[in-house]
């Protein structure tokens, strides 16, 4: 038996769980994961010196 971990968008779930399904794999089990923390925006973490 292994182990898979993977973090995939909620869009692409479906299309991953059929492809698993298609691969062969015989179970898996999904749960939804939300962000915690301060929002960073990419713009204003840049720091220039």
């Amino acid at each position: 038996m292994e182990e898979i971990k993977a973090y995939i968008r909620r869009e692409k779930a479906e299309e991953v769980i059929f492809a698993l399904e298609e691969a062969g794999v015989p179970g898996c089990t999904a749960v939804v994961v939300k962000a915690v923390g301060a929002a960073v925006v990419p713009e204003e973490s840049i720091i220039y010196r």
